[in-house]
Order: C-alpha cells, then structure tokens, then sequence
C-alpha cells in the first residue's frame, strides 16, 4: 500500500431567483408496495415531509423527502431491508448505512477510552465509530405520527448512553441528542452530528471577510490520482463550486474543511432541494482542538462519493451520571436545479430572511 500524503492548508481570505415549489394538499401516505424498502423504516410524516428511521442499526435516519420527491439524504435503501447487522468489539464493522448519525468526538479518543479491544486502544484507532451508538438497536420509548424518542444500549466503548429525540413540524425535523455517562469514572466526549448527502450536493457556509477556514485536510491515499478538493468564498459564503473540479473526471477529489462560520448554518442543495441545517452557536473556545463547530467532507470521482455536512457540541468531561445535548434542525426547501453558484446563493438569500 503507498502511503498517505497529508496536508494542512491555513486559512483563505477570501434579480430574484425562484423555484416552484408545490406541496400537496394534505397528508398522503408514504409509499405502499410489497417492494418499497421505507415499509422497513419507522416513518415520522406531516403533511410536508417524511422522515425515515432505522431504531434497529443505531436510529440512523436514512430517509428525507416531501411526499411527492426524492430522498435527499445519501443512503442506499437496499441496506434498508437487510437484518439488523451483528458486531464484536473483537472487529468491529463500519457499514454504509449513511443519512444522519450521530458520532461522538474527537475522533482519535474513539477507542482510547475502553479495555475491551486493547489493540484498538494501545494504537488509538480512529475507526469505526462506536458500533453500540451507530449500528445496534434503540428502544423506542415514545412515538406518535410525528415524533419519536429513541435510547441506545449502554456503550462500553464510549461509555455512553444516547437518547434521540426527533420531530417534525411543516418541512422542518427536530433533533436532540442527549448523551449520559453510564460509567463510574468520568468520560470527555463532545455529540457530532454528520449528514451524509451525495456527493455532487453544492455545500454553502455563511462565512465572514477573513474566511473563518481553520484548515483544510488532505489525505492521497493513490498519490498518482489524489487530488485536493478546493474552496471558494463568493458572496459570504464558502462553496465548492470549482469550474476545473467539475470539469475533471480523471482524478478522485477529496477534502476536509474545518471552519467557524458566521452564522450556526450549513446549506446544501442537493436531488432538487435545498437542506438547511441549523443549530446554536458553539464557542470555539469549548470546542476540541482536533474539530471545528462546522466540518465539511467532500469526495468525488468515486463510486462511494459523498458529501458530509457536521457540525460539533462542546466538548466537555461527564462525571458519573452526568449528560451533554446537542440540539439542531433541518429545513428541506423543494427547488429545482439552478444554473450556478450566484443563483444558488441568491435562492439561499431569500430562503434565509
């Protein structure tokens, strides 16, 4: 294997659009077919949006559309009809169920602070996340047609019990993550919220004069065909809206940004929506050093391409018995595809007063 080239980069300096939007008249039920993997999910619906959920691998939501479009989170749905998957902490899996999830961070402490995999310990692996959090089953300790509150099993690898709370209102989800130390020692943790979109979603974050870019990560793991993926900043928003990306389809682009933006905000638009995440300022000073409030993930040109839009709670030591929370929303806007980054921004504009 060759080895893995990584690069920091320090910060950059750096007429009314419309889309018709139609939503329909009242509530219809999500689709119903002996073939349709939603019948899997547990499904939250209003009249506006569907919301699907796997409370059997770690309450993941693989599913986000109006009644009448498409999903707009990353997530394959034939993974939405296999059997709960079984894991060890012996080798613990990482499996592509995608949509939003919630990790903990940072993301070098994940095995550092449990005895059960000592390998994993002593060489402080940074992969997979807690599978107890991520892949196994969550009660459902309460739910109505548009609301749901999940708990996770008591993690020995975090330390860590999760509660979820989700619900909908208009075309908007609602999501607290409530994180308890279970342990009689204490615990350092911050909740990371991580919305995978495809891979061609056009990602933009408010941002201020000077850029608010901390660094940027790079990792060629093929350095004869790895490509950095830049940004842009136009308009008070970063964007990864680059011409000559776009226009190479022989090397794989990828990249990390971790920025502070001006606003608490993440946009994307993404299978003829515009997603709007949401949630409170955090501090930089009570962030981790390893993360930023807002984190951006791109990789392109690869048949596992992604987009992945985070954000990071406090990070903060648990006593025994003590919980954090992360609180945050998401806005799903129908919006047919615009022709380019100043109409996207403009769209993004008006949808924000």
């Amino acid at each position: 294997m060759k080895k893995a080239i990584m690069m920091l980069f320090p910060i950059f300096m750096a007429g009314m659009v419309s889309c018709t939007t139609v939503y329909q008249p009242g509530p219809i039920p999500f689709r119903k077919s002996p073939l349709n993997p939603e019948l899997n999910l547990l499904i939250l619906q209003n009249q506006q949006i569907l919301v699907g959920i796997m409370p059997d691998v770690g309450a993941h939501i693989v599913l986000f559309r109006t009644h009448a479009g498409s999903n707009v989170l990353l997530s394959d749905p034939k993974l939405w009809t296999e059997p709960a998957p079984k894991f060890s902490t012996e080798n613990p899996p990482f499996l592509p169920y995608n949509g939003h999830i919630y990790w903990v961070g940072p993301q070098k402490g994940w095995w550092t602070q449990q005895d059960m995999n000592p390998g994993k310990k002593n060489k402080k692996d940074s992969w997979p996340p807690d599978p107890y959090l991520t892949l196994d089953k969550y009660e459902v300790v309460e739910k109505s047609n548009e609301s749901v509150k999940l708990k996770s099993p008591a993690s020995p690898v975090s330390g860590l019990q999760m509660v979820k709370e989700i619900s909908i209102k208009g075309n908007k989800v609602f999501l607290k993550v409530t994180a308890t130390n279970i342990r009689e020692s204490d615990v350092s943790w911050d909740i990371w919220s991580n919305t995978r979109l495809p891979g061609n979603a056009n990602v933009y974050v408010p941002v201020s004069k000077e850029g608010g870019v901390i660094k940027m990560e790079f990792t060629a793991w093929t350095p004869d065909k790895d490509r950095i993926y830049p940004y842009d900043i136009k308009d008070g928003f970063l964007n990864y809206d680059i011409e000559s990306v776009a226009a190479d389809k022989e090397h794989v682009f990828t990249s990390k940004t971790f920025i502070y933006p001006s606003k608490p905000l993440i946009a994307a638009f993404s299978n003829d929506y515009l997603l709007l995440k949401r949630s409170s300022v955090v501090p930089k000073k009570e962030i981790h050093p390893d993360h930023a409030f807002v984190e951006i993930y791109k990789l392109i040109n690869v048949p596992w391409a992604l987009t992945e839009i985070e954000m990071h709670g406090a990070f903060t030591t648990l006593k025994p018995g003590e919980s954090i929370s992360f609180e945050e929303n998401l806005e799903l806007i129908p919006c047919k595809a615009l022709p380019g980054t100043a109409e996207r921004i403009e769209f993004l504009k008006e949808n924000l007063k």
